[in-house]
């Protein structure tokens, strides 16, 4: 049984040049815990900032990050409308953060790729290269996105992939599942486009957003929603959910991870976008709430979870 200990909003963008404060990705360093996370400008382009936080206080922030740690593609390649940190490793010398590129389409509203930036000192991070890690295939022929890795010999990375294009109410929708991919190197990734979280009846979308081991059991944290009203419906809306397994084959989904809300919260429409970061045995969940991130990022603390 699942509990939720805490849960509370602890930042909200501040600058009015921005709106969102989407996708946290947690990472603990040796004397902080950083968050980073994307603002959307008034274009509607998103860029990744960072704020850290005290370990002994995650709800108090030290610092923050006022300028964009990365730019923008220049016109015409796989990230000029957008780029979304949606995780990071650290291996050897170096951290690896992986990024959504966002462009967008004309009969659909964008594409996603998945970008990779990589630093020393995990502030000052430069772009791997122009062009996106997953190309398209005859398997995937439309966009994938939001790549979660753990290690595990080699390298495992769970992913968003759309599966197609839906028009509901005059408006294209992004159907998307989760799929698996391996790695040596963290650099170029095997796909066999296979899915490991399928959907189920009236859902539209699972988002992985963090890829974490607990105990000996392996768990994927994401969001789920269904293929109607999900902007609109608190129902259909975003969800917290996990996944695990212990073989890297078979799956468990489990979709209860309930986080009590207050009537009109900031977190009573939606949650979504969860980041793990597990301190003193303490599960700590980073995530986002109304608006996929307008309202802010909040912090759930959960126990149970060794239990499943």
């Amino acid at each position: 049984m699942i509990k939720v200990l805490t849960n509370k909003l602890i930042y909200k963008n501040s600058d009015k040049k921005y709106t969102h404060t989407q996708f946290p990705v947690s990472i603990r360093l040796k004397d902080k815990v950083r968050i980073f996370f994307s603002k959307r400008d008034n274009n509607n382009r998103s860029q990744p900032f960072f704020i850290d936080l005290d370990p002994s206080n995650l709800s108090r922030v030290i610092y923050e990050q006022k300028k964009p740690i990365l730019k923008f593609g220049k016109p015409g390649m796989f990230d000029d409308a957008g780029v979304m940190p949606t995780s990071i490793i650290k291996y050897k010398k170096l951290y690896y953060m992986y990024y959504i590129g966002w462009t967008t389409r004309k009969n659909i509203p964008y594409s996603n790729y998945i970008g990779l930036a990589t630093s020393k000192n995990c502030k000052n991070f430069k772009k791997y290269s122009n062009i996106p890690l997953f190309n398209l295939s005859k398997k995937e022929p439309y966009y994938t996105a939001s790549l979660q890795v753990i290690k595990k010999g080699i390298f495992y990375g769970a992913y968003l992939s759309c599966i197609g294009w839906k028009k509901i109410n005059n408006l294209y929708e992004p159907i998307y599942d989760v799929k698996m991919s391996t790695s040596k190197d963290l650099i170029n990734w095997k796909r066999d486009g296979r899915s490991i979280l399928k959907l189920k009846k009236k859902e539209g979308g699972i988002c992985p957003s963090d890829f974490v081991k607990i105990n000996k059991k392996y768990f994927i944290f994401y969001s789920y929603r269904n293929a109607k009203n999900f902007r609109t419906s608190t129902k259909d809306s975003y969800k917290l959910g996990l996944a695990f397994t212990q073989n890297f084959k078979t799956w468990k989904r489990f979709d209860k991870l309930k986080i009590i809300t207050k009537k009109n919260s900031w977190n009573n429409d939606m949650q979504c976008y969860p980041s793990v970061l597990i301190e003193d045995k303490t599960i700590n969940i980073f995530y986002n709430g109304n608006g996929f991130g307008k309202s802010g990022i909040g912090l759930a603390q959960i126990t149970g979870i060794d239990k499943l």
